[in-house]
């Protein structure tokens, strides 16, 4: 596996997608066959041809938020897999009725089955033996979820390089999301890494001092 991100007990690999340029991550654990994807948002080949080319076996999708820059590439994904996926509780409507503003960017994208587990409160959960903490961070989206494992953090589209999410669309909130990030994701230990949904890595101590949104 491509080793982008490593942890002694884990790899990430950051799969850039579509015509959003949105940040898929394929996550492993070390010494298993089984990996699972946060914000599988399109090209679905891509995906599936990474999985097969390392052997493993995907087992959970992550969703950050709901939105089809996010989500394109899941309908294809349950075709192939037996898989589970997590969403916040809220973005159910947006997961299961995408906009259509999105979606034409998306040629081939199908709506995903309506299948999944609502996270609806901060709560930990265990993925192949890899411990993860959700945090539910609306503004974005009314269900926008963030992801915590060992010292990284999947933030979506909540939170970016010197930047955060829009809040114009249907559900986002710019009070509450400012809230979110304030009071759950700067609080967290500072060198601690942040993997958003587009554009680079960033670490919660640089989006502390340096983000014009936060200061």
């Amino acid at each position: 596996m491509k080793k982008i991100f490593e942890d002694k007990n884990f790899s990430i690999e950051k799969i850039i997608v579509g015509p959003f340029t949105e940040n898929c991550y394929l996550i492993n654990r070390k010494k298993s066959e089984d990996c699972f994807l946060i914000d599988p948002g399109y090209e679905s080949s891509k995906l599936i041809n990474k999985i097969s080319l390392y052997g493993f076996d995907l087992k959970y999708v992550m969703v950050t938020h709901g939105h089809a820059d996010h989500t394109g590439a899941i309908a294809q994904l349950y075709q192939k897999y037996d898989i589970e996926v997590f969403l916040g509780d809220g973005d159910q409507n947006l997961y299961e009725n995408p906009d259509k503003w999105i979606t034409d960017f998306f040629p081939e994208f199908e709506s995903p089955p309506k299948q999944y587990s609502i996270i609806s409160n901060d709560k930990k959960i265990i993925i192949d033996g890899l411990n993860i903490d959700v945090i539910v961070t609306p503004g974005h989206t009314l269900g926008s979820l963030c992801y915590k494992l060992g010292n990284y953090i999947f933030t979506g589209d909540t939170l970016f390089k010197n930047s955060i999410g829009r809040y114009d669309l249907p559900g986002g909130d710019k009070d509450k999301e400012l809230l979110s990030i304030k009071t759950k994701l700067l609080t967290l230990d500072q060198d601690c890494i942040v993997l958003p949904g587009h554009g680079e890595s960033t670490t919660i101590a640089s989006e502390k001092n340096n983000n014009p949104y936060l200061i």
